[in-house]
């Protein structure tokens, strides 16, 4: 199946759950994760923001995509989630941003170290961490499998073969 089959497949089969995980297959198997953010149409690079901040969080927690120094790219994972429609899920994930120990979140696994080992044992490194977090994954917030779709749905031109990369 090709990424436009598996949109018309979801447009005529509502139980179909599966798209969003089906999308990202043929974006793997098109190495996509391996080209920098910056040649890749903007679509498929929300896609993948939108991936990353997603699989991050829910193998790590919220602090996950900061300790795994993918913060640098934390902004655009914010703005892809917008992009996509998840804009409580962007929204908590910039107060997270904004409410790192010092004022400042880590962009490096070097920058969360020395922020973690500067932090007194009994402050955190995120205040509110754990509400944050809750907020984040509360299971009436933003489907963000069902918003990839409706993206991939809306920009289907370009995600096709021929045009992954910009022009």
């Amino acid at each position: 199946m090709n990424i436009s089959e598996i949109v018309e497949r979801c447009r005529s089969d509502q139980d179909f759950d599966k798209a969003g995980l089906e999308i990202w297959k043929i974006l793997g198997d098109r190495n996509v994760t391996r080209v920098p953010i910056a040649y890749l149409r903007w679509e498929i690079a929300t896609i993948v923001l939108v991936r990353l901040v997603e699989d991050q969080t829910r193998n790590g927690g919220i602090d996950a995509l900061f300790y795994n120094g993918r913060g640098e790219c934390a902004e655009m994972c914010a703005s892809a989630l917008e992009d996509i429609g998840a804009n409580r899920k962007a929204s908590i994930l910039r107060t997270v941003m904004d409410s790192y120990w010092g004022g400042s979140y880590p962009r490096t696994s070097a920058e969360w170290e020395r922020i973690y080992d500067a932090v007194p044992d009994d402050e955190e490194i995120i205040p509110g961490e754990r509400a944050l977090e809750r907020a984040y994954f509360e299971r009436d917030i933003e489907n963000v499998e069902a918003l990839i779709v409706r993206f991939v749905s809306n920009n289907v031109e370009a995600f096709e073969p021929n045009t992954v990369l910009p022009h």
